[in-house]
């Protein structure tokens, strides 16, 4: 619903965003919270990320966040989720030298899923493995994790920085 990008693009007004949102209640939420606040720092698409990864020139990119990805919890769904190798080595294409990825999830099995996946790739290291479930400084809870929080899931944050 763009609680956490909305709350970045206050924060730091003179950095751009992009919001990728596949569902488009969220986009327009977005849109229409940004447009409220008069947030000109919010580009929003309603593409997969990957789409959008893949027209981005390298090294243009500072950060980028993958909040809550669709978890495919059964075991002949995995493939579909959207943290792979093919996705982290996109991610490490856009990224400029020492930017960051920031991962968050509420399933322990995906959690797991992303640090191995991260793990394989020696480009990237994990600036927080200590404090997984302590969310960053400039965090806002969001209205999926209020929902997690209250169903007794865990959120764990999880961040790496391009070497």
């Amino acid at each position: 619903m763009g609680d956490y990008i909305l709350h970045q693009a206050q924060l730091y007004p003179q950095t751009q965003f992009i919001a990728c949102e596949v569902y488009l209640n969220g986009l327009q939420n977005i849109h229409q919270l940004a447009t409220t606040a008069d947030l000109q720092n919010i580009q929003l698409t309603n593409d997969d990320a990957r789409d959008v990864l893949a027209q981005l020139p390298p090294e243009s990119i500072s950060s980028i966040a993958v909040l809550y990805p669709d978890p495919w919890q059964k075991n002949k769904q995995k493939n579909r989720r959207l943290i792979q190798p093919s996705f982290i080595s996109a991610i490490l294409r856009v990224l400029v030298p020492n930017g960051t990825l920031f991962l968050a999830t509420d399933i322990a099995d995906y959690a797991t899923h992303m640090q191995q996946v991260m793990a394989q790739n020696s480009a990237f290291a994990a600036t927080n493995a200590a404090t997984l479930t302590t969310p960053p400084a400039d965090w806002v809870t969001t209205k999926y994790e209020r929902k997690a929080l209250k169903a007794g899931r865990t959120p764990q944050y999880m961040l790496y920085q391009k070497i």
